[in-house]
């Protein structure tokens, strides 16, 4: 296997989500000696927000705070200092490329329900997305019960 400097870590910050993630990137980390930076997207679906009557900025206010401390809990559990954790918005594939070329990544390590048929076709997949454009290689880690998958 290629031998890997630096594995970027795309988290979607939902826990039974993360854990295989962490837990595979963590593995790769410590068995490569390899830099890891963790990164979450949020991703802004056109028109939310506007039937509630939240305005973006209140909706960011309250959601940031929520958001940084469980990017800090995940980046905790793989050693990751403040200055190579990511909180993002924009599209998520896209942002995930894009940081992956900004921090040299050589490796990124995310995961997917691997969800099939109309699931797939109708929400996209991210780690399609991701595959398809990213720098270096991907490691897509299947997340979620398998039930889901079938």
């Amino acid at each position: 296997m290629k031998d890997r400097k630096h594995i970027l870590v795309a988290t979607d910050l939902v826990a039974d989500d993360d854990n295989p993630v962490i837990e595979k990137a963590k593995e790769l980390a410590d068995n490569m000696d390899a830099e890891v930076s963790i990164v979450h997207v949020i991703e802004l679906v056109p028109g939310w927000g506007v039937e509630s009557g939240m305005a973006f900025a209140q909706w960011q206010e309250e959601v940031t705070p929520a958001v940084e401390r469980r990017l800090a809990a995940a980046a905790s559990r793989l050693g990751v200092p403040a200055e190579r954790q990511f909180q993002l918005m924009g599209s998520a594939k896209e942002s995930i490329v894009e940081q992956a070329k900004l921090v040299h990544a050589d490796l990124i390590v995310m995961g997917s329900h691997c969800r099939r048929g109309a699931d797939a076709w109708l929400l996209g997949s991210t780690a399609k997305g991701v595959l398809h454009r990213a720098p270096c290689d991907v490691l897509i880690v299947r997340v979620g019960s398998s039930e889901e998958s079938e």
